[in-house]
């Protein structure tokens, strides 16, 4: 086997070891199946694999995370491709700068993890949204805040375990993004 194919393998290995997203998990299956590929003296990813990789590595960073950045390493020896990160965020809602962004400590996500029954902490009441991202960077719920009340609890139950990303965007339009894992 190929020295740099031993190496990328050892390296797909200890990724999956700290393995947190669904898009790094994905991302990580389309890395082995490659590695295989190239052990087989097959360079060229089939059409599905293509596209899964393209996929992932065009994912707003904020919500695909490592997962995004190592597709895009993956994707650049096939196609050099520049991304514009603050176009694809925005895209899906997700602002990377903010005139005056809301601090970490303005809203708390708890119990976290969770099996379902969420509160939303604010130190100071404001209207506001919270979106909800799934671990692919899509909407799954919305749910508006209003000012009456720092502490709001929702039932999320209906949503399936794993990693979900909470964005708080204030009616400025500024937002802070926090993880939360749900675990039925």
């Amino acid at each position: 086997m190929h020295k740099a194919v031993v190496q990328r393998l050892l390296l797909l290995w200890w990724s999956i070891s700290r393995l947190r997203s669904l898009s790094l998990a994905t991302l990580l299956f389309v890395q082995a199946k490659l590695l295989l590929s190239y052990a087989r003296g097959n360079y060229d990813l089939n059409g599905n694999q293509l596209a899964l990789l393209q996929s992932i590595a065009n994912q707003c960073p904020i919500v695909g995370g490592r997962g995004v950045y190592a597709a895009r390493s993956l994707y650049e020896s096939i196609e050099p491709t520049i991304y514009d990160d603050e176009a694809i965020c925005q895209a899906i809602g997700i602002s990377q700068k903010a005139e005056e962004p809301i601090c970490a400590t303005d809203f708390d996500i708890v119990p976290n993890p969770s099996k379902g029954i969420v509160s939303f902490v604010l130190n100071k009441p404001q209207d506001a949204t919270i979106l909800i991202y799934d671990a692919l960077g899509r909407q799954v719920a919305q749910y508006k805040l209003n000012n009456e009340s720092s502490i709001t609890t929702f039932d999320l139950s209906y949503l399936a375990s794993g990693i979900y990303f909470i964005q708080l965007q204030s009616q400025q339009n500024n937002s802070q993004i926090q993880k939360l894992s749900l675990i039925h």
